[in-house]
C-alpha cells in the first residue's frame, strides 16, 4: 500500500477493491487474529458501503494506505492457520493497463463519474488561470460553477456513460451509488459556499456589471465600483459622470463584440479624454483574480535573473518581464513591427539607455 513507491495509481479502484475484500473475508480475518493489539473489526465497519459509510473513496484509499504502512507487518504475522492468503489483498494494487482482474463494476462506475464530474472543476480552473481574466468576471465564473453542480445534483445527472453503467446494478445497490455521487455534489457545494462569498455584499458581484458582457453599465454601477474600491477621494465624480455620457453611445456595440474585457475597455476609452474613467478601469483591471499571474512572473524572473546575469539592474529585469508578459508577436511579426519604429531603433543604438556610461561632454574626455 505504500503510495510513495508509486503503486497507488487509482485511489477509487483501490478503495472499492478493499471494500469488496473486507466485506467478503473480514469476519474470518478478524477471528484468525489472536493476541494482537489491532482491531480489524473497526476497519471493516468503515469499509462497509452497504451501510452508507463510504462517502469519499479517495480518502478511504489513502486511509488504507496509512493503515497498512503502520500495521501491515504485524497484521500479516498474526494470521495463523487461516485459509485467507493476505497476499491476495496486495494484488488489488497490481492493476496494470487494460488487464484489471480485481477491478469491480462499482469502481468502474465511480471512476467514470469522477472523470465526468471533475471536468467541471478543471474547466473552471483553466478559465480562472487565463492571462486576460479580470475581477469583473470572477463572480460569474464561480456562480456558473455553483449552478452547474446544483443542476446536476437536482437532475441526478452523473454523466451519460455513468448512467449506462448504473443500469447494470440491482436497484438497492444503484440507490446507494446514486447517494454517494449526490454526496459528492453536496460536499463540493458546501466547500464552495464556505470558501467563496456568493452574497450580494461581495465586491466582485458589485463590479460584475463592468465586464461589458451581458448589457451596458450605467452610472450607478460606476458609483458602486468607486465605493467598493475606495477610490472616491481620488476621482472627480462630477467629471466621471460627464465622461460616462461620452462613452454611453458606444457601449451597446462593444457589449455585442466577442472581445475580452480588457479589449472592450480599451476600445471604449480609445480616442476619448476620460481620465477618471480610465483611472477606474486601470485599477479594476489590475486586480489579479488568482495567483497564476504572480507565479508566471516568478517563472519569468528565474529565467531572466540567472547566476550568469546577476549584475543586471532591477529596471532591466522589469523591462524584460514586461516585454515577455505583454508582447505576443511571433519573431516575424516583431521584426515587421520594429523596422517601422525609427525612434525605437535610434534608442536601441544610442548610449542613452546606459545610465552608468559617461557622456563625452560630461566627462570632458573621449570615449
Amino acid at each position: 500500500m505504500n503510495r510513495k513507491k508509486g503503486v497507488l495509481s487509482n485511489p477509487v479502484d483501490i478503495a472499492y477493491g478493499f471494500n469488496d475484500f473486507f466485506i467478503s473475508v473480514g469476519p474470518e480475518l478478524a477471528s484468525s487474529i489472536n493476541g494482537s493489539d489491532i482491531d480489524p473489526s473497526s476497519l471493516i465497519k468503515v469499509m462497509n458501503r452497504k451501510k452508507g459509510v463510504l462517502s469519499n473513496p479517495v480518502d478511504i484509499a489513502y486511509g488504507f494506505n496509512d493503515f497498512f504502512i503502520s500495521v501491515g507487518p504485524e497484521l500479516a504475522s498474526s494470521i495463523n492457520g487461516s485459509d485467507i492468503d493476505p497476499s491476495s489483498l496486495i494484488k488489488v494494487l497490481l492493476i496494470n493497463g487494460v488487464d484489471r482482474p480485481f477491478a469491480s463494476p462499482a469502481a468502474d462506475l465511480m471512476n467514470e463519474f469522477l472523470i465526468n464530474a471533475l471536468k467541471i472543476f478543471h474547466d473552471t480552473v483553466l478559465v480562472l488561470e487565463r492571462e486576460d481574466g479580470t475581477v469583473c468576471e470572477l463572480y460569474d465564473m464561480m456562480f456558473t460553477l455553483k449552478t452547474k453542480l446544483q443542476q446536476r445534483q437536482s437532475d441526478g445527472f452523473f454523466g451519460a456513460q455513468t448512467g449506462v453503467l448504473l443500469q447494470q446494478f440491482p436497484d438497492r445497490q444503484a440507490a446507494v451509488l446514486r447517494e454517494d455521487m449526490c454526496n459528492f455534489y453536496q460536499s463540493s457545494l458546501t466547500y464552495l459556499e464556505q470558501r467563496y462569498d456568493f452574497s450580494d455584499s461581495n465586491y466582485q458581484k458589485k463590479v460584475a456589471s463592468l465586464a461589458l458582457k451581458k448589457s451596458p453599465f450605467n452610472f450607478s454601477h460606476l458609483c458602486e465600483a468607486v465605493e467598493v474600491l475606495q477610490l472616491s477621494k481620488k476621482l472627480d465624480m462630477d467629471a466621471l459622470y460627464d465622461e460616462y455620457c461620452v462613452v454611453l453611445p458606444h457601449q451597446q456595440a462593444i457589449v455585442q463584440s466577442g472581445a475580452t474585457v480588457v479589449e472592450k475597455w480599451a476600445t471604449l476609452l480609445k480616442h476619448t479624454h476620460t481620465p477618471n474613467m480610465t483611472a477606474l478601469a486601470s485599477f479594476l483591471l489590475s486586480v489579479p483574480i488568482t495567483n497564476a499571474s504572480v507565479e508566471r512572473v516568478f517563472s519569468l524572473m528565474t529565467g531572466c535573473w540567472t547566476d550568469t546575469r546577476n549584475r543586471c539592474s532591477v529596471n532591466l529585469i522589469k523591462s524584460e518581464i514586461q516585454v515577455k508578459s505583454n508582447f505576443t508577436f511571433s519573431c516575424k511579426d516583431f521584426y515587421t513591427y520594429v523596422v517601422k519604429e525609427k525612434v525605437l531603433l535610434n534608442a536601441v543604438r544610442s548610449n542613452k539607455k546606459y545610465k552608468f556610461r559617461k557622456k563625452p561632454e560630461d566627462a570632458g574626455e573621449k570615449v
